[in-house]
C-alpha cells in the first residue's frame, strides 16, 4: 500500500494487520510512505517489531509512482494490492491464497470492498451516486469470473509474474496529491492486462472494508469524485461517449445533449425540493464535465470547461473549475447525511 499525511487512518488499518491470519506461505506487507509529513514515519517505525513490515520512503512520487518503488521489495507469486484506508477482516490474505490455488488459470483475484463509513449516509444519497466510483465498493452476488478492470485498489492481487515480465503501473494517472488528478490508477493497468487475455476471479469472501470518512460522503466530495471519475474515463476510453463518432471541436455531440439534459433536470428537481433526483443529474454533469476537461487538455487547451460552462448550473462552476487543486463547492452537505452512526454495511 501507499500513504501520505494519514497517519491516524493507517494507524486503525494496521491494527487489522496486526490481527491478520496468515496465508499460507505468509506474507510481507511492503508500505510507501510516498512524503508525508505528519507522524507516519514514526507510526511506521513503531509497528515494524508487531508486523511483518517493510517500510520505505518515497519524495512525494504520486501513488502509482510509489506503487512502482515498492514492485523491487516483493516476494512470492502474489502482490495484493490496498489502501491505507481499507481495513482487511481477520482471513482477507487466506481467501485470496484459496481462491488463487483454486484457479490457478487466474491471473488477477478481485476481493470484495464494503465502505465502512463514519457517518452513514442517507439511503437516498446512496441511490443517487454510483457507489463503485464514489466509495470503490465491490460487492457482487457469489464467487466467479469477472473482467479484470472490476477489481479496484483496495483489493486486487496480481500474479508477480506479469511484473517480473516487466509490467508497471502508470504514473500519469491516479492520486498525486492536486486533487485534479484522473482517477483510475489500477484500472489502467488492468485493462492492458485484459487486452492481454488475463482473467481475473471475484473472490467474495475477501473482504475488506473500506473507510469514509464523514465529508467523503457529502455531496461536494462525491461530485468532485464524478469529475475525476470522469476524466478518468475519457482517458482511458472506457467511457461509451468515447465511441461518438460526431464531435465540434472534439467533443461528442451526444455528450452535449446529455449535459443540457441533466441541467434542466437539476434546475427542476432544484424547483421541486427533490433532493435525491438533483444530486443524480449533479453527479452525472460533474462525470460529463470531467469528459470535457479531458478532452480540452489532450486538444492542448486550456483546462476547465470553456464554452460549455455555461451548460453546468452556477453551484457547480467552482468545483468545475480548474483554477487550483482540489476545487470545491461552497460547503452544502447532503440533507441528513449525519443522521445515523457509522456501521459496516452488508449487502447493498
Amino acid at each position: 500500500m501507499t500513504t501520505r499525511d494519514h497517519a491516524e487512518v493507517l494507524s486503525g488499518t494496521l491494527d487489522a494487520y496486526e490481527r491478520l491470519e496468515f496465508p499460507r506461505g505468509g506474507y510481507r506487507l511492503v508500505v510507501v510512505d510516498d512524503g508525508s509529513r505528519d507522524e507516519t514515519p514514526r507510526m511506521l517505525a513503531s509497528r515494524a517489531s508487531r508486523l511483518p513490515l517493510v517500510p520505505l520512503r518515497a519524495p512525494s512520487l504520486g501513488q502509482n509512482a510509489a506503487r512502482n518503488l515498492a514492485l523491487a521489495h516483493l516476494e512470492g507469486d502474489w502482490a495484493v494490492f490496498t489502501d491505507d484506508d481499507a481495513r482487511p477482516r481477520s482471513d482477507w490474505l487466506v481467501r485470496i491464497r484459496e481462491a488463487a490455488d483454486a484457479h490457478p488459470e487466474a491471473e488477477v483475484i478481485a476481493g470484495t470492498v464494503l465502505p465502512r463509513f463514519e457517518v452513514e449516509p442517507a439511503d437516498w444519497v446512496l441511490r443517487a451516486v454510483r457507489r463503485g466510483p464514489s466509495f470503490a465498493w465491490v460487492e457482487r452476488a457469489a464467487d466467479g469470473w469477472l473482467d479484470p478492470t472490476e477489481a479496484v485498489g483496495p483489493s486486487v492481487a496480481i500474479r508477480t509474474t506479469r511484473f517480473g515480465a516487466g509490467l508497471r503501473f502508470d504514473p500519469s494517472i491516479g492520486p498525486d496529491g492536486s486533487g485534479q488528478y484522473p482517477m483510475g490508477a489500477e484500472t489502467e493497468l488492468l485493462l492492458r492486462l485484459q487486452r492481454e487475455g488475463a482473467r481475473a476471479w471475484y473472490a467474495k469472501q475477501a473482504v475488506v472494508e473500506h473507510f469514509v470518512r464523514a465529508a467523503q460522503a457529502e455531496e461536494p466530495a462525491l461530485l468532485r469524485r464524478a469529475y475525476r471519475y470522469g476524466r478518468g474515463r475519457w482517458r482511458l476510453r472506457t467511457s461509451r461517449l468515447a465511441r461518438a463518432r460526431l464531435r465540434v471541436r472534439g467533443v461528442p455531440t451526444s455528450l452535449v445533449a446529455d449535459l443540457l439534459a441533466r441541467r434542466l433536470t437539476w434546475s427542476g428537481a432544484r424547483r421541486r425540493g427533490d433532493a435525491e433526483t438533483a444530486l443524480r443529474a449533479a453527479w452525472r454533469i460533474a462525470y460529463l464535465a470531467g469528459h470535457v476537461d479531458e478532452i480540452r487538455r489532450e486538444r492542448g487547451l486550456e483546462p476547465g470547461l470553456g464554452r460549455l460552462a455555461a451548460l453546468v448550473p452556477p453551484a457547480l462552476r467552482e468545483l468545475l473549475a480548474a483554477s487550483g487543486p482540489a476545487t470545491a463547492l461552497p460547503a452544502r452537505p447532503c440533507a441528513d447525511s449525519r443522521a445515523r452512526p457509522a456501521v459496516a454495511r452488508g449487502p447493498p
